[in-house]
C-alpha cells in the first residue's frame, strides 16, 4: 500500500532520506514537516492488472459509482483506479497514433448525468444483443427447416404422382 507521508518504515524508499550536510534543516523531522514525501509506486498484482485491463476493454471512462465498485472488487483505492485509468488512456491514445489512426478523444465538456453507461448497463446491452442474435439465428434455422420440409413434401408428392402413373 502507498503512504502519503514519510515514516520511519518508509524512510528508506523516500527521496527525502538523503539530506545534505549544508541543509538548513538540521533535524530530519523538521524537514519532513516542511515537505511531504512522494507516494511510493503502486505495484499491482497480476489479478488486479487483469481486472483493470478487462474493464478497460469495455469502458474507457469510469463513472464514480463504477470506480467505487471496481476499487472494492480489486481491493484498491479510488485514487489508484483513477490514476491507472488516466495512464492507461494515454497509452491507448499513443498506440492509436502509432497505428496512424486518429487519436481517440474524450467528448468536450463535462458529461451529462448518466451519459456514460455504467458497467452494468454495458453488460445488459451486450446480453440484449446476444439474445437478439440467438433469436435471429433460431428464426433463420426454423425458416431453413420449413423450406427443407416443403421441398421434401413436394418431392414425396412428385414421387407419389410418378408411382401412381
Amino acid at each position: 500500500t502507498s503512504s502519503t507521508s514519510c515514516s520511519e518504515s518508509n524512510l528508506n524508499n523516500c527521496h527525502l532520506s538523503s539530506i545534505s550536510v549544508n541543509s538548513p534543516y538540521l533535524n530530519l523531522e523538521t524537514f519532513i514537516h516542511h515537505r511531504r514525501c512522494r507516494r511510493t509506486r503502486t505495484v499491482f498484482s497480476d489479478a488486479q492488472l487483469m481486472g483493470l485491463e478487462k474493464r478497460f476493454e469495455t469502458q474507457k471512462y469510469l463513472s464514480t459509482p463504477d470506480r467505487i465498485e471496481l476499487a472494492g472488487t480489486l481491493n484498491l483505492s479510488q485514487l489508484q483506479i483513477k490514476t491507472w485509468y488516466q495512464n492507461r488512456r494515454m497509452k491507448w491514445k499513443k498506440q492509436a497514433l502509432q497505428q496512424c489512426k486518429q487519436a481517440p478523444t474524450k467528448p468536450k465538456g463535462r458529461p451529462k448525468k448518466n451519459s456514460i453507461p455504467s458497467y452494468a448497463e454495458i453488460k445488459r446491452l451486450e446480453n440484449e444483443v446476444a439474445v437478439e442474435q440467438q433469436a435471429k439465428q433460431a428464426l433463420e434455422d426454423s425458416s431453413c427447416i420449413s423450406r427443407t420440409n416443403s421441398f421434401l413434401i413436394s418431392d414425396i408428392q412428385l414421387n407419389n404422382e410418378d408411382n401412381a402413373h
